[in-house]
């Protein structure tokens, strides 16, 4: 075989094999789908699947461990249930994934005894499912957007929504009674005086008998509904 045509297999050799790890590398950045269940869940557990098949194989018992397994772009599914979530003051989505609830029987809540926070910069999803998710703790977003579709987040009566540096868009909250919110934006000289805001969906028009807060340096900023 002469240089050239070694050269020009050398050459197809490596290309294929430059593809082939590029494909595998492909297929491990996959987006993955998480389970959760109050009933058969461990978090011990792969949370690879609803089905509790033994062995280490089936859902996570909370919604905490299950956005600690995954990774930006998965998506989790739980199942409608009671969801204590460790005493957390709130459940922590510091990843961007969607949230999707899962009706169990007649059962369509997810009931999570905490709040929820979000704190990451490219924002997390609440989608449409044949359940809704009902947080009875504080909200916050830190940073990032919170989208939520129509129906599928209730907030309990008395409930603060802290909006700092997120948003919240797409439809608004069900709130199960009045709310409050608090505006509390920073800027890149790490001041709030003269950020500039616009409330996004997590004021629905009227919060009861809840209250409207800015922060107290807030007096050269802007905030429009």
């Amino acid at each position: 075989m002469t240089s050239k045509r070694l050269l020009q297999s050398f050459i197809r050799t490596t290309t294929i094999a430059a593809m082939i790890v590029f494909m595998g590398a492909g297929l491990a950045q996959a987006q993955a789908t998480w389970y959760v269940s109050s009933t058969e869940g461990d978090n011990n557990n792969d949370g690879s699947q609803m089905e509790n098949a033994g062995a280490g194989v089936g859902p996570f018992a909370s919604i905490g461990t299950a956005i600690s397994a995954a990774s930006d772009g998965d998506t989790i599914v739980v199942l409608a249930g009671a969801y204590p979530e460790g005493a957390v003051a709130a459940v922590l989505l510091d990843k961007s994934v969607t949230l999707q609830a899962v009706a169990s029987g007649i059962n369509l809540d997810v009931n999570v005894d905490a709040g929820l926070e979000l704190d990451d910069v490219l924002g997390a999803t609440i989608t449409s499912g044949t359940g809704l998710f009902s947080f009875s703790g504080d909200v916050t977003l830190d940073a990032g957007t919170l989208t939520l579709a129509t129906g599928e987040l209730e907030l309990a009566n008395g409930v603060t929504v802290t909006v700092e540096d997120g948003t919240m868009a797409g439809a608004s909250p069900a709130y199960a009674g009045n709310y409050s919110l608090v505006y509390n934006p920073t800027n890149a000289g790490g001041g709030d005086d003269d950020a500039d805001v616009t409330a996004g969906t997590e004021f629905d028009g009227d919060t009861g008998a809840g209250t409207i807060q800015v922060a107290a340096g807030y007096d050269n900023g802007t905030l429009t509904f």
